[in-house]
């Protein structure tokens, strides 16, 4: 069980510091009134990269599977992918518009 949680934990640990981050970044662009395309990018990021990676890395080919390391290096993955979106997003919004 140590050994599984050895593997394990530095991914996790990886899907907090996006997830958290992603937060802060989702309610700014929430603020903007981008929510749409907040969901947009959970939607493609989450269930086009995150959840196939992660299936695939845990019920892969046979002997060939990360197993809980792999479900967890998906779901960082995903996180990931909305982070960069999210970022992608914020610095391409127009600040002089929306402050004024």
């Amino acid at each position: 069980m140590s050994e599984i949680l050895d593997e394990t934990l530095p991914f996790l640990a990886m899907h907090l510091v996006f997830d958290m981050t992603q937060c802060v970044m989702g309610g700014i662009i929430r603020g903007l009134g981008l929510q749409f395309r907040a969901f947009l990018v959970a939607v493609v990021c989450y269930y086009l990269v995150g959840v196939p990676l992660a299936a695939y890395l845990t019920l892969g080919k046979p002997g060939d599977t990360l197993k809980l390391k792999g479900t967890w290096i998906g779901i960082a993955t995903g996180s990931l992918c909305v982070n960069l979106l999210f970022v992608l997003i914020l610095v391409k919004s127009k600040w002089a518009k929306v402050i004024n």
